[in-house]
Parts: structure tokens; sequence; C-alpha cells
């Protein structure tokens, strides 16, 4: 069995953390990052809800790579709602 090795997708950066905010990456950010996370042998990507929402981001990974598995970390569906 092969070791599966996943790695995040637009992580909250270091910048963020110390109170300047996170940068705002392009559509072509996204797609060069999906890409060299798969050309470098990482098994998978996982976009976090941090921020952002984590489906565009995988949408953009999915045009751009070919054998990566993506996923979210968290997907809170109604964050607002109330029951």
């Amino acid at each position: 069995m092969a070791f599966k090795v996943e790695t995040g997708l637009l992580n909250p950066d270091t910048a963020q953390y110390a109170g300047k905010g996170q940068a705002k990456p392009t559509l072509a950010d996204i797609a060069a990052a999906a890409r060299a996370t798969e050309a470098l042998g990482f098994d998978g990507v996982c976009a976090p809800e941090a921020g952002h929402d984590p489906f565009l981001p995988l949408t953009i990974a999915a045009e751009h790579t070919e054998r990566i598995h993506l996923g979210t970390n968290v997907a809170i569906a109604f964050p607002g709602a109330r029951w």
C-alpha cells in the first residue's frame, strides 16, 4: 500500500495570523498552485473554509490537474441558519 500524502490548497498563511489579512489569489494563482502540488507528487489537496468559499478553488484545481484527489476541510452549508 502506498503512503498517501495530502496538503492544503490556499490555507491561511502567516500574514493572516500576524493581523495583515489573507492574500487574495487570482484564478491563475489557484491553477498554478494545484498544478505545482500535483507535480510535487502529493496525492491530494484540500481547501479550507477559512475566509473564502472552498468550492471555487477546488473547481479550478480539478480543471488544471489530472490525478490528484480534491476535498474540503470543513464546509458549513448554512452557517446563519436557525433551526
